[in-house]
């Protein structure tokens, strides 16, 4: 498997719980975007270096939990995991200037795929897709882009 460096790496900070799950990019609590904007703002080169991607669910809710995001324009999802992955796509071109970013019909196509190949891979680890344990459903996703690369 390919080794990743530092700058290829994302965090998506989420929640675990039903609701989220067809979105899994969310609205970041405020506790932990703080603690991103802290590292930023008062960190080494290579925290001053980091780029944030906030969502929300509809288009202004953050104010009603965050006063002052210092220029952040969140973006809303609708809870549509399209809009999530087509935002969070731009965002990685813009913020990393490579043209190597496939465009929204592959994305979406491989996302279509993972929907398809994931039930068969959850039910033979022995889980329902309703109710797999976050560690596990990590590991149907590393097996279905490991199927998808080969």
């Amino acid at each position: 498997m390919k080794v990743v460096s530092y700058n290829d790496s994302v965090f998506i900070n989420c929640p675990f719980d039903e609701d989220y799950k067809p979105i899994y990019p969310r609205f970041n609590m405020p506790f932990e975007l703080g603690f991103f904007f802290g590292a930023k703002d008062l960190g080494d080169k290579k925290q001053k270096s980091k780029k944030a991607l906030v969502f929300e669910r509809k288009k202004y809710t953050y104010q009603q939990y965050i006063s002052d995001l210092n220029g952040i324009d969140p973006k809303a999802h609708k809870n549509k995991p399209v809009i999530a992955m087509q935002k969070v796509r731009d965002w990685l071109r813009i913020c990393s200037d490579r043209s190597t970013i496939p465009g929204y019909a592959i994305i979406a196509s491989d996302y279509l795929q993972f929907k398809r190949k994931a039930p068969a891979i959850i039910r033979r680890i022995g889980f329902d897709a309703k109710n797999i344990p976050f560690m596990d459903f990590r590991t149907v996703v590393e097996e279905v882009v490991l199927q998808q690369i080969q």
